[in-house]
Parts: structure tokens; C-alpha cells; sequence
């Protein structure tokens, strides 16, 4: 038999001070008993690298790349790096480790490891010469849909519009793209259908804003449920298609975005009352109709038939009995919301001011019979703000009906090289009729209704002199002018004037050129000559008004000056004198030399201008130093854009003068 014996226990081990010092970057809280290990706290812990990131999830780095694009996750910068890589330089991507986390339990994981399958069945099939077996496997690929992720990255429909800028860059370029395989192929089609769907609806609303033509594409700005988008359109040329861009990227983008624009476009035509997707005329697909293929009808279950299909290529979304009744409703409901308006501005002044009665209360029709019936918030009406905020209300509203109604009337035919699908956008959302050769309302060009004919080329041979000949540029500039502007400079073959982009708001100290000086005060181009020569002489005047009050101030101080210099001169003439004396009374006889004059004083600026000028260095002064460079720098910046203003001034002014010698 063998005998056990039992061993007594180790001492508990002793820690000294010196040796805690050195391992506490290995363990930090020996009293209570709890090991913290390396790496499990801090920035070690929040973030984690995005080879480690792959090896987690199990996934290849290419579908990492695509989940993380899809989830909305991008790489993060540490602030203190080195940390995380033991002193290193090297580049390393990092995530955040809860943003890893999160990604683990996506189920497009488990559709990527799926497909992933499907490929590799597929692969074997087709070298063991299995047709029948790869179109089983071709019938049961497995299809992932991103219906979940636009709902948890979107939770509002609001928020869904306010992304749709970039989403409606990348499908109006991939609607542009070459069909090069059959994936690309099903991708461009939706993309096309789905900028149909939005110009339709941007026309059927009047919700364009501006246009500006420039050299990447045409930029468009449209309001879309009181939010304002902006994207671009590439021009419709020959698409050379790089070898340097990686279109898996740009494709895996695509796919987000088009699901999330079927999810907008869905939700605007349902508060329209209108079905989507929206049905396709067939025949007048197979032409070139344009927007008019596009059928709308009500979701409405008593409605039946179509409402409008965007015949005769009007653009208009409903027909003229309806447009009617759409329109007096319209103005009935602006028309209460004035009177509202009216109402509460008058309350507001009569609580700020003490005073029972105003003069829009004295207009206003007070009588039961025809007052409206309105709730009424006397706590917000009487707010400070509320004036302000029911003026811009009211301007905006004002703005959005002339843009509606700006080419109200006119029927414009266009010419095959002019860009129909653009100037079919401007012209049917600011309510015109737009008309080309084969279009579904059969109207020739002969047609006695056309008002204007648009005309990109240098010389039209056969004219009808019932119509204006115009180039595309007069729409767009009409558009950003709010009005209808002349057509002379930009009849057939005449120099356009300058096309500026209705994006950029100019300061103060930019230099602004004299078309656009004359574009914001108003003044139609063929009037720019005029006001310019008027603004000239008007500036001569003041110039000369302004001269002469100079040369005025300049005589009054010319005369303090001279009697400053008599009085010196006198000063002068005594002090010789007595020196004079003191040398006779010495006995000296020899001539005393006059007393210089002195050196001419400079002219002193004005008191108001120096007494500013001390406060501003008092006051810079007084800042701190890093206030006093932020202060230099942002003076030496618009110092430096003043000088570039000035050297732009300058060059116009010796250009203007050459073209007027020649």
C-alpha cells in the first residue's frame, strides 16, 4: 500500500514596492485581486486592426471591404498610434472594435459564405463538364437583398432624403456607363429606370431650383420634401471607361444606393398618391419619347385608369381639369396661410408694442363670416424670431410659384444635337411644353404653336418667323434668373454672354466681373451695356464729387499748413535775431547763420481715423498671443484676397480699354 501525504501550503508571495513599479504595464491592481492583462484596456481595446478584423469575421478582404461599405463602417485614426503598434511606424488600418463586433452578427455574412459555396460548386461542375448540374446550381443562386440595412442606417424618411446626394451622383453616372458584361448590363438598366423615375417626379413637382453647366457635367439643385439636393449629370458622350478605377468598389456603392433611391422614390410617389414603380408605356418606350413612357396612376383603389402619362411631351403630371383644380386648391391653401401669417404678425406687434390695433389688422376683414378657422399658438407667434422666419416663409413661397409658372405658355421644339434629356428636365419643371421630332405628340417642326425652337448649331438654314431661334443656354440662364431674359445674345451664331455658376455667393472682397454685377442687380444682358456706361458715368460723378471735396479738405489743410509754416518761419526769424544781439553784446561782429528750416511735417490723418486706428491695436494688443495670430492670419488672407481682386480689376480694366481701341 502506498501512503499519501498531504503537503502544506505555499506561503502567499510577497510583493515589494520596486518590483510593483516595473510590472505595472503587466498587472495594475494586485490589492484587489484582478489581473488586467496587456492589450485588454485603453486604445488597445477600442481599436483593432483590419487584418486582425478579417481574420474574425472569416472573411476575405474583399468582402470585408464590401460589408463594411454596405454597413456604413470606416477605418478609424487612434490618436495615440504607436501605442497600438509597440512604437512602429508602418501604416496599419484600424476600426473601431465594437464597430467589428456589430458586423459579426450581420446576416450578410452568412449570404457572402453562401455564395462563396455557390461559386466553388459551379467552378467544379463546369470542369467535370456538368451542364445540367451548373444550371441547377445557376437557378439556385442565393440573392441577398439590402431592405434590412437601408432601415437601420435610415431610420426616418427624412434622413433617407438628406443622403440621396451621393446616391443620385453614382446611378446618373452608372446610367452613363457602356454595357460591358451581363452584371453591369442589369446594374445600368436599373440605374437608367431610376433616373426616369426621379426626373419624372422633379417635373411632375416643379422642384428644381438651379442649373449650372459645367466642364465634369451639369449640375442640377432641386428641393425634394423641403430638403435641397444637389448631384451631377455627365453629359451624354462616349464613355470611356478606365482601367484604373476599381469597379468592384463603385459597383458595391451602386448596389446600396439603388436600393436606398427604390426606397425614396417609393415613398415620394405614395404622398403624391401616385403607384410605384410607375408603369412604362411600351410602344412609346420602343421610340424616343422621353419621360412621357412613363405612366402615372393613382394608388387610389376607386380611381381607374392612368392619370397622365407625360403625353404630347408637356411634362405635365395630371391633365388641364385636374391641373386646374390642383392649382385654386394651391392658391386657396397659400392664401389662408398669408392670412395666418397677417394674423400673427399682427398679434406679435400688438404684445411687443402695447398698441390694440396695427395696420394689417385695420386691412384684414375681421368678421366671423369670413374669417378662416385656424388654431392659433400665441406663444409662438409672439416670439422674437417668428417675423423674420414667416418673411422668409413667404419669399420662399413667392420663389418656388414663379419657377412653376416661368415658361407657362411657351412651346419650345428641339433641335437633334441640342442635349434633349437635360433641357426636358428645365423646361417641363419650370411648367413649359417641350416638343422634338418624333416625340408622342406628333407635332412636326412646322408647327404654327411653337414659340421657340432651341438650335445648338452655327447657322440654321430653314427659319420660321413665327418663332424665336435661341440657344440651349438661354433656358438654363432663365432659370437662374427667375425670369424670362432677353433673347438677343443668345440668338443663332451671336457670342453667348458668360454662364456663371448660380452656386457661388460672392463677398465683399471678391472681385465680381461687370456681367455678373449686372446679373445680380437684375439687368438683362442686352442692357448691360447701358447700365455699365451709366454706373460709369454715375461713378465719374462721384468720383469727381469726391474729387473736388478732396481737393477741397486738401486747400484747408494746405492753408493750416501755410500758417504753421509762417508761424515757424517767425519762430525762426526771432531766434536768429537774438542771437544777434548775444553776439554784439560779446563783441562778435561776424554774421549769424539762420536757423534751418525744418524738414516738411507729414499730413495728419483725420482724427476719427486715427482714434479708430488706436482702438484696433489697443484691442490687438489686449488679445492673446494665440488670438493675435489667428487675428495676422486672418488678415493676411483677405489682404491676399484683396490683391488678387485688385490685380483682376486690373486686367479687365486693360482689356476692356484694348477691345474698346480696336
Amino acid at each position: 500500500t502506498h501512503t499519501h501525504t498531504q503537503t502544506p501550503p505555499l506561503p502567499a508571495p510577497t510583493v515589494h514596492k520596486s518590483v510593483a513599479a516595473d510590472t505595472t504595464h503587466e498587472t495594475t491592481d494586485l490589492t484587489m485581486g484582478r489581473l488586467k492583462q496587456k492589450g485588454k484596456a485603453g486604445e488597445a481595446a477600442a481599436f483593432v486592426s483590419r487584418s486582425r478584423a478579417v481574420r474574425k469575421l472569416q472573411v476575405s478582404l474583399a468582402d470585408f471591404r464590401r460589408l463594411c461599405i454596405l454597413k456604413g463602417i470606416y477605418p478609424r485614426e487612434p490618436k495615440h498610434k504607436r501605442k497600438l503598434t509597440g512604437g512602429s511606424s508602418a501604416h496599419r488600418t484600424y476600426y473601431y472594435s465594437k464597430d467589428i463586433q456589430y458586423l459579426a452578427h450581420e446576416p450578410l455574412l452568412q449570404k457572402f459564405r453562401e455564395f462563396k459555396v455557390f461559386l466553388r460548386k459551379l467552378k467544379r461542375a463546369m470542369k467535370k463538364k456538368e451542364p445540367e448540374q451548373a444550371q441547377k446550381l445557376r437557378e439556385a443562386k442565393p440573392v441577398f437583398k439590402l431592405d434590412h440595412v437601408i432601415r437601420e442606417r435610415y431610420p426616418t424618411f427624412i434622413d433617407a432624403v438628406r443622403d440621396m446626394d451621393d446616391a443620385l451622383c453614382m446611378i446618373y453616372l452608372f446610367a452613363q456607363m457602356p454595357k460591358l458584361n451581363r452584371m453591369q448590363a442589369e446594374t445600368i438598366a436599373k440605374c437608367q429606370t431610376l433616373c426616369q423615375q426621379f426626373d419624372r417626379y422633379i417635373v411632375m413637382t416643379n422642384g428644381l431650383r438651379k442649373v449650372f453647366l459645367s466642364i465634369k457635367g451639369i449640375y442640377y439643385q432641386a428641393e425634394v420634401h423641403g430638403t435641397v439636393l444637389t448631384w451631377l449629370t455627365p453629359y451624354r458622350f462616349s464613355t470611356a471607361v478606365p482601367r484604373d478605377v476599381d469597379f468592384r468598389v463603385m459597383s458595391t456603392f451602386t448596389d446600396f444606393y439603388t436600393t436606398l433611391a427604390g426606397f425614396v422614390l417609393y415613398r415620394l410617389y405614395t404622398l403624391e398618391g401616385l403607384q410605384y414603380p410607375p408603369k412604362l408605356d411600351l410602344n412609346r418606350q420602343a421610340g424616343d419619347h422621353g419621360l412621357a413612357t412613363i405612366v402615372l396612376e393613382s394608388n387610389k383603389p376607386n380611381a381607374a385608369g392612368a392619370l397622365a402619362s407625360g403625353a404630347d411631351g408637356a411634362g405635365d403630371a395630371l391633365d388641364e381639369e385636374e391641373q386646374q383644380r390642383l392649382r385654386e386648391a394651391s392658391e386657396r391653401q397659400v392664401a389662408t396661410i398669408q392670412q395666418a401669417l397677417k394674423a400673427g404678425l399682427g398679434e406679435a406687434q400688438a404684445n411687443g408694442d402695447g398698441e390694440g390695433e396695427t395696420a394689417e389688422g385695420d386691412d384684414m376683414d375681421t368678421s366671423p363670416d369670413k374669417a378662416a378657422d385656424l388654431d392659433e399658438f400665441p406663444e409662438q407667434m409672439a416670439g422674437g424670431d417668428q417675423p423674420v422666419a414667416d418673411a422668409t416663409a413667404l419669399q420662399k413661397q413667392a420663389e418656388t410659384d414663379v419657377l412653376a409658372t416661368l415658361f407657362k405658355g411657351c412651346k419650345m421644339f428641339l433641335g437633334r444635337e441640342t442635349p434633349r434629356p437635360s433641357l426636358e428636365l428645365v423646361i417641363g419643371s419650370a411648367g413649359g411644353q417641350v416638343l422634338w421630332e418624333g416625340c408622342s405628340a406628333g407635332v412636326k417642326e412646322d408647327d404654327p404653336s411653337i414659340t421657340h425652337q432651341i438650335v445648338d448649331r452655327p447657322s440654321q438654314k430653314h427659319t420660321f418667323l413665327d418663332r424665336v431661334y435661341v440657344q440651349p443656354q438661354w433656358v438654363y440662364d432663365c432659370l437662374n434668373a427667375r425670369k424670362l431674359l432677353d433673347t438677343q445674345p443668345y440668338l443663332v451664331g451671336a457670342t453667348l454672354p458668360p454662364h456663371f455658376s448660380p452656386f457661388v455667393q460672392e463677398d465683399a472682397d471678391d472681385y465680381v466681373a461687370p456681367e455678373r454685377a449686372a446679373q445680380l442687380a437684375g439687368v438683362e444682358p442686352a442692357m448691360q451695356g447701358q447700365i455699365s456706361g451709366a454706373s460709369e458715368g454715375k461713378d465719374g460723378e462721384e468720383a469727381r464729387a469726391s474729387d473736388e471735396e478732396d481737393e477741397g479738405d486738401e486747400s484747408e489743410e494746405e492753408e493750416a499748413d501755410d500758417d504753421d509754416d509762417d508761424e515757424d518761419d517767425e519762430d525762426d526769424e526771432e531766434v536768429t535775431f537774438r542771437r544777434e544781439l548775444e553776439a554784439e553784446a560779446r563783441g562778435d561782429y561776424t554774421p549769424v547763420e539762420p536757423v534751418a528750416k525744418k524738414a516738411g511735417k507729414k499730413r495728419k490723418q483725420p482724427k476719427q481715423q486715427s482714434e479708430e486706428m488706436e482702438e484696433k491695436e489697443l484691442a490687438k494688443i489686449m488679445m492673446p498671443k494665440k488670438h493675435q495670430r489667428l487675428y495676422s492670419r486672418i488678415m493676411y488672407s483677405k489682404a491676399k484676397k484683396q490683391a488678387a481682386a485688385t490685380e483682376l480689376r486690373r486686367k479687365r480694366a486693360k482689356l476692356d480699354k484694348k477691345a474698346s481701341s480696336d
